[in-house]
């Protein structure tokens, strides 16, 4: 029993590594735009905040 379980708690925790996400260098607006017209229900938007120096 906690040989299955092991088992389905790597295959649980893995799946989340072969998700892809597309991140594309546009504007909050533009953003904006893309999601509504892409008609996701869930409108997700990740904004970097950080120094070009920082890199």
């Amino acid at each position: 029993m906690k040989k299955i379980f092991f088992i389905l708690l790597i295959v649980m925790l893995s799946v989340p590594a072969l998700a892809q996400t597309n991140f594309r260098d546009v504007t909050y607006k533009e953003a904006i735009v893309i999601a509504r017209a892409e008609k996701n229900r869930c409108l997700l938007i990740f904004i970097h905040l950080g120094a070009d120096h920082a890199r």
